[in-house]
């Protein structure tokens, strides 16, 4: 599946971040059916999870976006819903706060 089949389906949603110039890359972060997804995996709900959509979107206006950029690879960037950070994680593998 490519990505934007994962966002019309809206597993994942999709952000362009503010540039002086010229414009930015699509940013991808979890959306609902993603958060519910790894929740059933977990089995816990949503509000177990720690998922929310405006918290998930507020990376987007976040001035520690470049920081959290930097910390991700592709095996980290759907980190961690627990610690309330956007994106959650699709599984504890590969996540480097979890090991």
């Amino acid at each position: 599946m490519r990505l934007l089949d994962l966002y019309q389906l809206r597993v994942v949603d999709r952000f362009r971040p503010f540039t002086r110039s010229g414009s930015a890359p699509h940013h991808w972060i979890l959306d609902e059916v993603g958060a519910q997804l790894i929740a059933w995996e977990r089995g816990e709900d949503l509000k177990q999870l720690g998922w929310r959509r405006d918290r998930a979107l507020s990376i987007a206006a976040s001035r520690q976006l470049a920081h959290r950029l930097g910390e991700s690879t592709p095996s980290s960037a759907p980190c961690c819903a627990r610690r309330g950070d956007a994106p959650a994680a699709v599984s504890r593998r590969g996540c480097p706060s979890r090991g």
